[in-house]
Formats: C-alpha cells, structure tokens, sequence
C-alpha cells in the first residue's frame, strides 16, 4: 500500500462521523433511518409537528420542520389571477408549486411496499400506488373587481406513495397520533384526521387515506385553509342564522301550491336578497371573536321544504 494511501486511511480514521457521512454520497444527514418503528416514529413526529405548528404557508419553517431544502418553482404565469368565477362573488385563484433542492428522506425505502396493489371497490376502481413522491403546493385566492372573494387560501402537503415509503396501517395511526379520528369518506375509503394548530385565521389537519382491501395507508396529508379557521367558523355561523330566518320568511309567504323546485327557487332567492354571500359575512367579521350562542338549524330534510315532505 502506497503511503500517501496509508496517510489518506489513518486522516479519514479521524474525521467526525457526519463528514464521512456527507462525503459517502447521495444519501442525507436527515435521512430517516433504523427499523421499520424508527422510521414510523420519525415521520410521525415531524408530520405532528408541522400539523400542529400551523405554518404551512410559510415555504421557510415547512422546510425546517421537514429537514429538506426547499423553493418555488418559477412559472410562466404571471403572479396575478389565473381564473375569475364563481356564483358565491368572483374569485381568482394562483396555484404555487414548491420543489425540494435536494434528494428527499421521503422517497421508496426498505420498510416500504413497493408498487402495493388496491382494490376496487364500486365507484373505486383497482389501482397501484406509485413511487414515495412529496407534493407541496399553495393556493391564493384574490377578488376580481370590487367584488370580496370567497374564501380559499390553502396549503396543502401530500406524501403521496406513501407505501412505498413505509406501510402505516391502523394500528400504527392508533400508536403514533391517538388523537386522529376516524370517519368513512366514499365507497372503501376510510380517513383518519388529526386537528393541530387553529387560529383566527386559518386551521391546519393532518389526514390518513386507506382504501378497502389494502393493508397500508395509500397517502398522507398535511392541509392549512382559511376555511378552517374561527373567523371562517363564525361567519359561516352567522350567514346560516341569516339563511334560515330567511327561508322562514320566505316560507310564511309562500304559496300552498308551489311545487318543490319552484319553492326552492323562491327560497334560494329570498336568501340571497337578504343575505348576500358568504365571502360578505367574512369580510365583515372581526379578526377576533365568539361563536353566535345559538347556530339556527335549517330543518329541511331529503326532499322536505317548509315543513312539508314532498318526497
């Protein structure tokens, strides 16, 4: 052996680990490692804590909290609106796509199952999941005109592939994040959700996809929406009130004869005249503020309008 290789073996003998590390190649200081329970905890923990810290928007602390560089993607849309509709008051809407700088932890691993069949299930047909891909994207929502917007702004986390990333079932969403809640979506599908962070402003969740048939969760999501923050909350509180003193109005004078669509229509109308838009209920609620103590029930079941069944 040359000396200048045995001064080389004996140098690198004594540089810090992560040095060795970094120079090995491709692989991360952050990767997620050890067993397949390292790696649930691992990425159980930091999906907890950007749920729960509630900065999805902020493309710099979701990069922190995630370990991986980040940036946005040029486009060649001008910064601005990409679409103007909507019945509820016209709306424009900006998608912005983030991109990781780097090779990502989140990617097909040992613990994963790769290319996991799903079942079909009525509406739901046989699929495959596809490689561990994270998508990041963030939405903004801006009036045309003078017109308020609806609301909208959203963040939106996926770690699509997931099983191929890691099998996370059931029990693994019972074990690391007890506090998620389990509710039926579509046909086969079953979602669980955790709450974290809510504020004035915006709510954040974090949700689990699984699909009849298949062992393994087939996504996770992280989402931040202004629809789910307490002044949202509250002004669709008081627009609903509004809606149903309005349809009570509207039924007193409604005419006896008047069929079901007919007095839909009559009731949709009276509504709209008396209380605008959703979007105007927000625009015009406090930053800060409490519930209504009462939220109004509508009262109209499948097929009943003003206390008469039709159907």
């Amino acid at each position: 052996m040359s000396n200048l290789l045995k001064r080389f073996r004996i140098g690198a003998s004594r540089l810090p680990l992560v040095v060795l590390f970094l120079a090995a190649g491709p692989a991360l200081a952050n990767d997620l490692h050890g067993t397949g329970d390292d790696v649930l905890s691992q990425f159980f923990n930091r999906l907890k804590t950007i749920t729960d810290d509630g900065r999805l928007f902020d493309i710099a602390a979701t990069s922190e909290h995630l370990g991986i560089s980040l940036h946005e993607e040029p486009t060649a849309l001008q910064p601005g609106l990409e679409l103007c509709t909507g019945k509820e008051g016209a709306v424009g809407a900006r998608k912005i796509k983030i991109v990781s700088d780097q090779r990502s932890w989140y990617r097909n691993l040992p613990t994963g199952v790769p290319n996991m069949p799903v079942p079909g299930f009525i509406v739901n047909l046989p699929s495959g999941v596809g490689d561990a891909t994270l998508k990041y994207d963030i939405r903004r929502v801006a009036p045309c005109g003078n017109r308020p917007a609806f609301l909208g702004d959203e963040a939106n986390l996926e770690f699509s592939g997931l099983p191929s990333f890691t099998c996370i079932t059931y029990r693994d969403v019972r074990k690391y994040l007890p506090e998620a809640k389990p509710a039926n979506a579509t046909d086969g599908v079953s979602v669980y959700t955790y709450h974290g962070s809510a504020s004035d402003e915006t709510g954040t969740y974090a949700s689990f996809t699984f699909r009849l048939g298949a062992d393994c969760a087939v996504s996770a999501n992280i989402v931040q929406s202004q629809n789910l923050g307490n002044r949202f909350l509250r002004a669709r509180a008081q627009y609903q009130n509004c809606v149903v003193k309005a349809e009570q109005e509207a039924c007193v004078n409604r005419n006896p004869a008047s069929g079901y669509v007919t007095l839909l229509d009559q009731l949709r109308a009276h509504s709209i005249a008396v209380c605008g838009a959703l979007a105007d209920f927000y625009e015009q609620e406090p930053a800060q503020g409490s519930m209504p103590d009462v939220i109004l029930d509508r009262g109209n079941g499948s097929g009943t309008l003003c206390g008469r069944k039709y159907w």
